[in-house]
């Protein structure tokens, strides 16, 4: 076939090919050329085939001066022992690095000139690709060395381990230093500073003093916004940043690449980079890798200071112990009974120190003398769990009994099987006397109640026949219709205060909980005495309340009835957690009422205590409970209690606001709850209550008009 005929077709073909198809050439004198290209010489070079045919000199120019050497020699030594030649070597075009791959068989001319048939691809892609799987994978590397430097992790060697690492970042990172500065609390100063330096690098931690003049606004506002701060060339920065600028400049800076660290959402501090000897950007892929490495830190930092504010926690929780007035304890059950611990206050409850305890493991025999079924549930390893407190009499050194209650936690092994008891213990004497004689009064007040309802039904046919007889009578039928409302009162109280003497009780307990999760702190107890505080304070004005019953001229004051709600929800709040019941509540703030604001809120208490009580054994689903207040159509307000447990019998409608009627076991209940939230509301209130069950549960609903005449 003629050439004429042959260069269309392969000019096309050479079109098509991905990569630059040439010759090249070395003539007897030394001088290369590139005699033949084709067009995509353009797109690898950005020069013409014409632009190279006389000489090579425009593409050796592009290549990058690391590969030049290296790349004459591969031509050299192919051209010598007339070998292939296949090559890989940088350039440089338009301010980016490409990465081409040559292959080229030599053939020796008659003139003795040297002529390389082959093409050129570009690589930069896959290459690329190459050298980021290396960077990953000494990337992670790297986070594997760190982590293993914090694993064991201790107090005495956290700071020389953060040093270590801050090396390996500025070895991996090619920086020439490496930082950690942690802020304190207010951000105006540094209260530490981690720092590496590579050889020959000067030490700088002037940025110290700089923060302390409040001196680098821009700087905070970039670490609080979270912002990673990047700066490839410190000498082009321009902007609000000059103050800042000026300073890095000081330090000999001439890149430097900062994140800020957060813990719990508070800036802590920042890591940084600097480069110094050189100067450049880091890759995107550098930046993000950076940023992983700041979260690890953070994170170390973060558990670091945990660590110490447990150490702390557990002095202070020490002392809490030692000073207590409850007993704590903990026993070894296995393999033979020892007490580990007993809290000094144990010789005010029983007499006995606690060095009593430790060389005396089997005192409890002495102590539960005459309780002894009590004894063998306290020290039985087959007893998995205590559910409830064990109530039980002490005999004191001195003699005395002593009623005490405990709280007990079983330690388990993996076994399944009980090691140890910890528990807490306290003296409730005076409790359980208080007890006896409130039980007393109740019997007593059912026994006059029912002496009460004998003397009505003949009392009439009496006063016929024996007026001047029964005058004395008279006398004492008011004697006892007062006796009967004071105890009736009294049983009130009881049963109001049952529930602010639980919250008490779990309130005090919780302290013990809250001891073995790590998180009694100051601010823990402060908080607790002031809920224990506000419950007294309720329980003092239930008295109030229960007593202005009997008062009709109390006085009427305007109210917001979501402040009524909010504090019935604060003061259950205990109940809510125990029983595992979620709240909700739908209470605008500008529905304000005219009446009784505690004779309210008592109302609101026990509807959201029967709500709590129905859900105590409701286990099909989540237990929640909804209160809502909105306005009605005449003018009145409408507040509504819903819960999804069970709905109410049939045949308890007609008895459901009796008093002393009530579906709690015996000794329960008094059944007093929704009778007196009946009373307040329509007579006190002018209002009414009523209740209905619905496809979800029960729902009470209580109707108040906005002013009462």
């Amino acid at each position: 076939m003629s050439a004429e005929k042959v260069s269309p077709y392969y000019n096309r073909l050479t079109e098509n090919v991905p990569g630059v198809i040439y010759q090249f050439k070395i003539d007897k004198n030394g001088k290369a050329s590139i005699p033949f290209a084709n067009e995509r010489l353009k797109d690898v070079f950005g020069l013409s085939p014409f632009e190279v045919v006389s000489s090579a000199e425009p593409i050796f120019n592009m290549v990058h001066s690391h590969d030049l050497k290296n790349l004459f020699d591969s031509i050299y030594t192919s051209r010598d022992q007339l070998s292939d030649w296949e090559y890989e070597f940088r350039i440089i075009k338009d301010n980016q690095i490409k990465w081409l791959r040559g292959v080229a068989r030599p053939e020796m001319l008659p003139d003795k000139s040297m002529v390389w048939h082959g093409y050129i691809l570009d690589v930069t892609k896959s290459k690329n690709q190459d050298d980021l799987l290396i960077q990953q994978l000494e990337f992670q590397q790297l986070i594997a060395e760190i982590l293993s430097g914090f694993v064991s992790l201790d107090h005495d060697s956290f700071n020389s381990e953060i040093i270590l690492s801050l090396k390996q970042l500025g070895k991996f990172f090619h920086s020439d230093r490496s930082y950690i500065f942690l802020f304190t609390s207010d951000l105006k100063s540094v209260r530490s500073t981690y720092e590496w330096l590579a050889e020959g690098v000067s030490e700088e931690k002037s940025i110290a003093h700089y923060i302390e003049n409040n001196r680098c606004a821009w700087w905070q506002d970039q670490l609080m916004a979270n912002r990673i701060i990047h700066i490839p060339y410190l000498r082009k920065l321009s902007g609000p940043d000059q103050i800042e600028k000026s300073t890095l400049l000081k330090q000999k800076i001439e890149s430097l690449l900062s994140i800020p660290m957060f813990g719990n959402g508070v800036l802590k501090g920042f890591l940084r980079l600097d480069r110094v000897k050189e100067k450049g950007a880091w890759t995107d892929s550098q930046v993000k890798q950076f940023k992983v490495i700041g979260e690890i830190f953070s994170s170390v930092f973060a558990k670091f200071d945990a660590e110490g504010a447990l150490r702390l926690s557990e002095k202070r929780y020490r002392l809490l112990a030692e000073n207590a007035r409850d007993v704590i304890y903990r026993v070894k059950l296995y393999p033979e009974i020892k007490y580990d611990y007993v809290s000094p206050s144990v010789y005010h409850l029983t007499g006995y120190k606690p060095e009593d305890f430790y060389t005396n493991p089997t005192i409890h025999n002495l102590l539960f003398d005459r309780d002894k079924q009590v004894d063998s549930n306290c020290v039985n390893p087959s007893i998995k769990s205590f559910d409830k407190p064990i109530i039980c009499r002490l005999l004191t050194k001195g003699g005395s009994l002593i009623w005490c209650e405990q709280r007990v936690v079983c330690i388990m092994n993996d076994q399944n099987e009980i090691t140890a008891i910890e528990g807490i213990a306290r003296n409730i004497t005076e409790q359980k006397a208080f007890e006896e004689r409130l039980t007393a009064l109740n019997t007593e007040l059912k026994d006059k109640k029912i002496a009460l309802e004998n003397l009505n039904q003949s009392l009439e046919d009496r006063i016929v026949k024996e007026v001047e007889k029964n005058r004395g009578m008279d006398q004492i039928m008011a004697l006892q219709a007062r006796q009967a409302a004071i105890g009736e009162m009294i049983a009130n109280i009881a049963h109001q205060w049952r529930q602010p003497l639980n919250v008490l009780s779990l309130a005090v307990y919780d302290i013990a909980d809250a001891y073995d999760y790590g998180e009694l702190d100051k601010k823990y107890i402060e908080n607790t005495v002031e809920e224990m505080n506000r419950v007294i304070q309720e329980m003092s004005k239930t008295i109030d309340d229960f007593r202005n019953y009997f008062k009709p001229d109390k006085d009427k004051i305007h109210f917001k009835i979501s402040r009524i709600i909010n504090n019935s929800i604060s003061f259950l709040s205990p109940y809510f957690d125990a029983e595992n019941v979620r709240i909700n509540k739908d209470t605008p703030t500008n529905i304000t009422l005219y009446g009784y604001a505690g004779q309210m809120e008592q109302v609101i208490t026990s509807l959201l205590k029967n709500a709590i009580d129905s859900l105590s054994n409701y286990y099909e689903g989540e237990r929640e409970i909804f209160i809502k207040a909105q306005r009605s159509e005449n003018e009145s307000c409408i507040i509504q209690v819903f819960n999804n447990g069970w709905s109410i019998p049939e045949e308890n409608y007609s008895r459901l606001f009796d008093p002393y009627f009530t579906t709690k076991p015996e000794g329960k209940g008094l059944g007093l709850g929704l009778y007196v939230a009946k009373i307040i509301i329509e007579k006190n209130m002018g209002g009414t209550i009523s209740f209905k069950n619905t496809s979800d549960g029960v729902v009470f609903e209580v109707q108040i008009p906005y002013e009462l005449e």
